[in-house]
């Protein structure tokens, strides 16, 4: 009886340490696949909430770490800010950008600055599909449309841009100023840039107005009316914008 017993209990204490490891064992590739479909329910159960919540944390420092080995100075780019002109971009940001998407791929901003980095750097595709990546993420910002609107301008592509300068007279600037607000990827532009004087809804104002002749403008060119009273302006090319 008593050795039954012994074996009962031994039964028992292993099934019960079996149980605990195979516990401890789906917690741990549970909270290290962010996109695990269990995760967002053991989160809120207590005490998997703070062990969760903490590894987000240290994951989050370790990546802010790692990004700021390849900050770069934002000077330059406030000249390029204030001048609007393509040959002011200042080389070598999209490898920094490249690195926060990578470690952030939901900050709209920073495909949105990758955007002009490629473009920049005679990357067009790459370019579109930073920009497209962007509006996915926030379709209420008006740079992004004006931008990418832009480059299919510059490319002599009409119809893509006129869709695209379409949807961005169509956002709201209520929206697209509040994104300026709270972004850290501006807010970390305007702030490392020292006597930086710009007025946002100004310059915003007078993008709207330049998305609608541009918009007109590709519309006439993709339908194929004669565009040689046009032509000094199709010679021009339309510089992005980060704000």
């Amino acid at each position: 009886m008593n050795l039954t017993r012994k074996k009962y209990y031994d039964v028992v204490r292993w099934a019960i340490v079996g149980i605990a490891l195979a516990s401890a064992i789906l917690l741990v590739i549970v909270v290290r696949e962010p996109k695990n479909p269990f995760r967002s329910k053991i989160a809120k159960i207590y005490p998997f909430s703070s062990v969760i919540k903490e590894r987000d944390s240290v994951i989050t420092r370790t990546k802010f770490t790692t990004i700021n080995h390849y900050l770069p100075s934002f000077q330059p780019l406030s000249n390029y800010i204030t001048e609007y002109d393509h040959q002011s971009w200042p080389r070598g940001y999209s490898l920094y950008y490249e690195r926060v998407v990578e470690a952030f791929p939901q900050i709209s901003d920073a495909h949105g600055m990758l955007g002009i980095c490629y473009y920049y750097e005679n990357q067009p595709e790459k370019s579109i599909l930073s920009f497209q990546k962007a509006i996915a993420l926030n379709p209420n910002y008006f740079w992004y449309y004006y931008n990418l609107g832009a480059v299919h301008f510059n490319a002599q592509q009409w119809g893509l841009a006129a869709q695209a300068f379409h949807k961005a007279t169509l956002s709201d600037p209520q929206k697209t100023m509040v994104t300026i607000q709270v972004s850290k990827i501006y807010q970390q532009i305007i702030a490392s840039s020292r006597g930086f004087h710009y007025s946002f809804g100004e310059q915003l104002k007078q993008a709207y107005q330049q998305a609608y002749l541009f918009k007109d403008f590709s519309l006439k060119a993709s339908s194929g009316e004669n565009m040689e009273q046009f032509a000094p302006k199709l010679e021009t090319k339309i510089n992005l914008r980060i704000f």
